[in-house]
């Protein structure tokens, strides 16, 4: 990315795909919503006396650029693996309470270009990797309500976004910042058969501190701004028979607030790159599906809406309507002890356009993503 251009963007949010132990797919934007990483504290009171969940994802997304490129033609691709561990764990206290803390990720993106391609002056690396460490209670108000709420302390580090400035070379910049959120949800048993679920957390919006260096120049009081975007979600958890079980949710992402990038200080000066984000749904159905005692099926559907206007689409983000399946198995292992593998496809529906003044072309993206975890519950 050259130093100064308000019409190219630096910061990727990657849509990806995860799923948890039922299975359930999410995705929104960089924010990985899952039962597990943004799980509604009022279910807790699910929990008999003691549960652990430890487990971990592999991710695998891959974006491949076509088009013209400051006055170029060519190809370029970005192709990254990570891997996300995880653990959750919960104790009921006594009949109407029960306390759960959380490590989780809650925010990825992975963007890796060549230094060499003909996009590098818009993007070579963005990455993030967001934690968060929560603690989390729920209450049973009456026999068929149950309440939660959370605390959070969100770890915004491992937040880079590196791109080429003609004459200084690659442009290397990274920050970290603590910030706190909170989470509240609300679990209802309509009858035997039928619950709602109603979840909600807030948003992180603050300003990360770190460095920004080429191979000759270094600033160490460089600054970025760092957005979360809360997430309200609404659900419904059908069981159709004693084997077979379904959800349904609809997930609300406020990107809204992302109204703009602020550098403050890089190697190449402050400047305010204006993204004009809208705010996301993602429509999403699991199924879990009992076909021996100790054996089930697993799988999810869903699609997710574009956040990102056209003028503000960008190789340092390629974002686009998306969708993924996933399937897998859970297996009892003992008695207390089981076993979830799980793996998801997902791709951009349709391909994302690129379209400003420097860069016109096309990204297509595929994600993977495989899930191993064990859970253990009394």
């Amino acid at each position: 990315m050259i130093k100064i251009k308000p019409t190219l963007l630096v910061r990727t949010f990657v849509v990806f795909f995860l799923a948890s132990y039922h299975a359930e797919v999410f995705c929104a934007v960089d924010q990985i919503l899952s039962d597990n990483f943004f799980m509604n504290p009022a279910e807790l009171n699910l929990i008999n006396k003691l549960q652990l969940i430890g487990g971990g994802v592999i991710i695998n997304p891959s974006f491949f650029f076509r088009g013209n490129s400051y006055e170029q033609y060519g190809m370029a691709k970005s192709d990254a693996t990570d891997f996300l561990p995880y653990l959750l764990s919960a104790y009921r206290c006594n009949e109407e309470i029960v306390f759960g803390i959380n490590v989780t990720p809650s925010a990825y993106g992975h963007l890796n270009w060549a230094t060499n391609s003909i996009v590098a002056q818009s993007s070579t690396l963005t990455k993030l990797l967001y934690y968060r460490y929560g603690i989390q209670t729920s209450y049973q108000l009456t026999e068929s309500l149950a309440i939660g709420a959370g605390l959070n302390l969100e770890d915004n580090a491992q937040y880079k976004l590196n791109f080429v400035v003609p004459g200084q070379g690659n442009q290397i910049n990274s920050v970290r910042a603590l910030n706190y959120t909170y989470d509240l949800g609300l679990y209802y048993k309509i009858n035997s058969k039928n619950y709602l679920t109603i979840a909600g957390y807030s948003s992180v919006s603050s300003t990360g501190y770190g460095t920004s260096s080429t191979s000759e120049i270094t600033n160490n009081n460089f600054s970025l701004n760092v957005l979360e975007a809360p997430v309200v979600y609404l659900g419904l958890r059908n069981i159709l028979n004693e084997k077979w079980t379904m959800t349904e949710k609809v997930y609300w992402s406020g990107f809204s607030v992302q109204k703009n990038i602020v550098f403050n200080n890089s190697t190449s000066g402050s400047y305010t790159i204006p993204t004009n984000w809208k705010d996301v749904w993602s429509f999403q159905a699991t199924t879990r599906y009992a076909i021996k005692e100790k054996l089930a099926l697993l799988g999810s559907i869903i699609y997710e809406t574009n956040p990102v206007p056209l003028a503000t689409n960008a190789i340092g983000y390629p974002l686009a309507a998306s969708g993924s399946l996933s399937g897998g198995v859970d297996i009892a292992l003992r008695k207390n002890l089981s076993i979830q593998v799980i793996y998801s496809y997902g791709a951009f529906l349709p391909n994302s356009p690129i379209n400003n003044a420097n860069i016109v072309g096309t990204i297509n993206a595929h994600f993977q993503a495989g899930v191993l975890q064990l859970v253990y519950k009394t």
